[in-house]
């Protein structure tokens, strides 16, 4: 018996990261654990987070590689949905190198008039946790403000619960 309850505590353990309760908004101090890109849904053929869906990413790969990072350029992530959000979602990323925070641009337009611009303004410009209303059942056209190559982590958020994350390998255009 206690052999039995051991194991189904070890399963909920180890199911229990894919929804986690975690702080709002918290700055990594220091690298994240992302050891390499996420895989590739093989039904829609791109990374997949909660009910989130990345176009972005270059499909001739198996995992999340965007292959069009420019520096001091935004680089275009449009997000679909696997089924219509009832809520509003949230979005934080960073770098997995350093734990520096990602921004995000999902509103109108564009964050900057003219392009390229400083990693220091791509750093400073749009927000450090996308709010996606639940309105949208086309998908969200945005851009995510990488400020260099490297591995970067999106983790995609229902009110304090983790939905689902996706680590991204950013290779220079």
């Amino acid at each position: 018996m206690a052999k039995a309850t051991i194991a189904l505590v070890a399963v909920a353990l180890l199911l229990l990261p894919a929804c986690a309760q975690r702080p709002r908004g918290v700055q990594a101090a220091s690298p994240i654990d992302c050891p390499s890109p996420s895989p590739v849904d093989p039904t829609v053929r791109e990374p997949v987070a909660g009910p989130l869906i990345f176009y972005g990413y270059n499909g001739a790969t198996t995992h999340a590689i965007i292959g069009d990072f420019a520096p001091g350029v935004p680089t275009k992530v449009g997000l679909g949905v696997t089924h219509t959000l009832t809520a509003p979602v949230t979005l934080e990323g960073w770098e997995c190198a350093t734990g520096n925070r990602l921004r995000f641009w999902y509103k109108e337009c564009c964050p900057f008039t003219t392009t390229p611009v400083t990693p220091t303004q791509l750093a400073a410009t749009g927000d450090l946790v996308a709010v996606l209303q639940a309105d949208a059942a086309q998908g969200y056209p945005g851009y995510m403000l990488f400020t260099r190559p490297g591995l970067w982590k999106v983790s995609v958020s229902q009110g304090d619960y983790i939905l689902g994350s996706v680590v991204f390998q950013v290779v220079e255009f």
